[in-house]
């Protein structure tokens, strides 16, 4: 199964958004966060677009609003710290944290933290380009006297030109944003306004995005909004790494699109996203075809090559030694007549080979029971929202029909979001359990909350598939949808919230392959 295939229609799925985190926990958090501002990052809006959530922990915002909070805490982290706009740009990006926690970092140990950013003081020396006659440039080994040169405070000096090319391959066909000198063993990291000299507006201008980019990107608390329609949005969200991986929250971009902000999948809600991210290593990979012939496949009494049953029949014929034996007890086969395995025989097992081949199975049976119910909530989500066709049909009918207004009708739309909502968190339940630890007190909780959503969801389904033309039967049917549509929603966020609270308090025990999730 591939990512694709577990996208569903869920962008109003914020209706049952869960908070992970506990209000101090978020608030203790957002101090070490990029700008640190309070929630609503418009008051901070000195470019571009930004927009909060009153409600939730998350901002959208434009790449430019970005851009413009990046050059206004460089500014604010220079002024505290006594250093250039261009050596603080370079410490906001090497550490993603409020100005007043960088400068509290920095003097803690200046020596330490200049040199994990690649510089040598807080202050970039201008650059002239200069000629300087009898100069050799160790890279085009020019030295032509009226050749224009250039040097950082490292003193490593090459020719214009060259320098100019090297800056402009490590941007354009390396995607580079920390660029150090050229000279090979320097660490030295050139600065914002020298590489703006040396290339021309264009060039500069793609570096500019990539700095950007790459601001976000290092940033733990920002996201690219990853639509498959395209959207050039950024979601911040105020909550430690660990923890989204764990807790996997659901954000909503200003474009509709929901997703994990862990991880960026689609909703995949109660299960954690390293969990799911095995799970669908799981799902596509090889490795369960090889535990399936392991599990239906025998080895030749003889020599050993493996052979699968294709047929009822359990005479077997090694095409590899041209051996003939019985599949039920690996004897010799002689001959219809001749052949009976029906009474007991005495033999030697070989222990180790058949523990094997029953794990084999057994665990076969165990992947299988949890991916068909995996799979099945997917499909039935699909069928689910195809039901879509035939509700906006019943919609109008039930207006031209019955005293009903489209208000009115509205409860069959709403009763399918939720259907298709409950289906995508059940589907990854069965994710979720099957790297559990069976016979858990909480994993028992678990599945109880599990099947007692599974059978509502079930109950609704089966009520929007009713005919919904007989009208007299319309207002205890609209009832039911609705009580059930409640008690959905109801089971949907009891067990959201037991799962939340159980992985923060660690109640849940993974499986081994599993491991700690922080």
């Amino acid at each position: 199964m591939t990512t694709s295939d577990i996208d569903s229609e869920s962008d109003d799925g914020s209706t049952f958004e869960y908070n992970s985190a506990s209000e101090s926990e978020s608030e203790s958090y957002s101090e070490a966060v990029d700008a640190g501002e309070t929630e609503d990052s418009t008051t901070f809006d000195v470019g571009g677009k930004s927009t909060s959530n009153a409600k939730a922990k998350w901002s959208c915002h434009t790449v430019s609003f970005l851009q413009s909070r990046r050059s206004q805490n460089a500014a604010n982290l220079a002024s505290l710290i006594g250093a250039s706009d261009a050596a603080a740009a370079l410490l906001l990006d090497r550490f993603p944290q409020r100005p007043e926690d960088i400068a509290s970092t920095f003097f803690d140990d200046q020596e330490k933290v200049l040199r994990l950013v690649g510089i040598r003081s807080l202050h970039f020396d201008p650059v002239f380009v200069t000629a300087l006659p009898g100069f050799e440039c160790p890279i085009c080994f020019a030295n032509e006297p009226d050749d224009p040169t250039l040097a950082l405070q490292c003193g490593h000096r090459a020719c214009l030109s060259c320098y100019s090319r090297y800056i402009d391959q490590k941007i354009t066909q390396e995607g580079q944003v920390r660029i150090q000198c050229l000279s090979p063993k320097c660490t030295l990291h050139i600065d914002e306004s020298t590489i703006q000299m040396m290339v021309n507006p264009d060039i500069y201008s793609k570096y500019s995005d990539l700095v950007i980019k790459h601001h976000i990107s290092e940033n733990p608390s920002l996201r690219f909004c990853p639509s498959p329609k395209g959207c050039d949005l950024v979601i911040e969200y105020r909550i430690p790494t660990s923890l989204a991986k764990e807790l996997s929250p659901l954000v909503t971009c200003d474009c509709g699109h929901s997703f994990c902000f862990g991880c960026s999948l689609p909703d995949h809600r109660p299960a954690p996203c390293p969990v799911v991210k095995l799970w669908l290593k799981k799902c596509k990979d090889d490795s369960e075809t090889a535990n399936w012939i392991h599990a239906n496949t025998k080895d030749c009494p003889k020599c050993d090559s493996a052979i699968e049953k294709n047929g009822g029949c359990n005479h077997i014929h090694c095409r590899k030694c041209n051996y003939h034996f019985c599949w039920v007890c690996m004897g010799e086969f002689l001959g219809y007549d001749k052949h009976s395995c029906a009474l007991w025989k005495e033999v030697e097992i070989d222990n180790s080979t058949t523990d094997a081949k029953a794990h084999a199975r057994q665990a076969l049976k165990r992947y299988m029971h949890y991916f068909t119910r995996y799979q099945n909530h997917h499909l039935s989500a699909t069928l689910d929202l195809a039901l879509s066709a035939k509700i906006e049909t019943a919609m109008h009918a039930l207006q031209e029909t019955s005293h009903l207004s489209w208000i009115d009708v509205q409860f069959l739309n709403t009763a399918k979001h939720t259907l298709v909502a409950s289906r995508s968190i059940l589907q990854w339940t069965y994710c979720l359990a099957f790297y559990l630890k069976p016979g858990d007190l909480a994993t028992f909780l678990f599945e109880d909350n599990q099947q007692d959503l599974e059978a509502a969801v079930e109950a609704l389904s089966a009520l929007l598939e009713r005919d919904f033309m007989e009208v007299d039967k319309i207002p205890d049917l609209k009832k039911q949808i609705l009580d059930k549509s409640v008690y959905v929603m109801q089971r949907q966020d009891k067990l959201l919230e037991c799962t939340v609270q159980d992985l923060e308090e660690g109640r849940l025990t993974w499986d081994s392959v599993v491991g700690p999730l922080r």
